[in-house]
This record gives C-alpha cells, sequence and structure tokens, in this order.
C-alpha cells in the first residue's frame, strides 16, 4: 500500500468504497491489504469494511447473506455427515 495516494485521489474523485476495493485487488493488494485501505479511506468499523470485501467481490449482497449462506452450507454439510471439506 506504499501508493495510499492513489486511491486517496480515487475517494476524492467519488469513487465508491467497493470500486476502490477492485481496483486495489486488480493493483495485487492481498485481501487483507484492501479491507485495511478501505477501512482507512473511508472511517469503516472492521465489520463494515469486511461487508464492502463481501460485496465488492460478488459473493454476496451484504454480509449478513454471506454468513447466512455459510451457515447453511454448513448445516447441509453436517445433515450429510460430510465433513471432509472440515478436515485441516
Amino acid at each position: 500500500m506504499d501508493n495510499i495516494k492513489k486511491y486517496e485521489q480515487l475517494k476524492t474523485t467519488g469513487a465508491s468504497p467497493e470500486e476502490v476495493y477492485r481496483i486495489a485487488e486488480a493493483d495485487g493488494l492481498n485481501s487483507i491489504q484492501r479491507i485495511k485501505l478501505v477501512k482507512q479511506l473511508y472511517s469503516l468499523g472492521l465489520k463494515e469494511a469486511k461487508q464492502v470485501s463481501i460485496v465488492a467481490s460478488g459473493v454476496a449482497s451484504s454480509l449478513d447473506e454471506h454468513q447466512s449462506n455459510l451457515a447453511d452450507a454448513l448445516q447441509e454439510a453436517l445433515d450429510r455427515g460430510d465433513f471432509d471439506d472440515l478436515k485441516e
């Protein structure tokens, strides 16, 4: 994140946190760096910054939806007795 000025300029010109997140991803920043970046630039809490990452990545429309999907998938795996995905 050496070039934070680029992202500050994007914010100044009206880029949304999701847009900045996607640009940072294209620039090669890892997911933790991207979350820290939008958290810092937009004065977000960790939960809000994580939601930006979920929405920007197209995984779900909100953090709550994403967590619900994960819980459903886990419950389905438990119901099937399919624990292979849970092994280390």
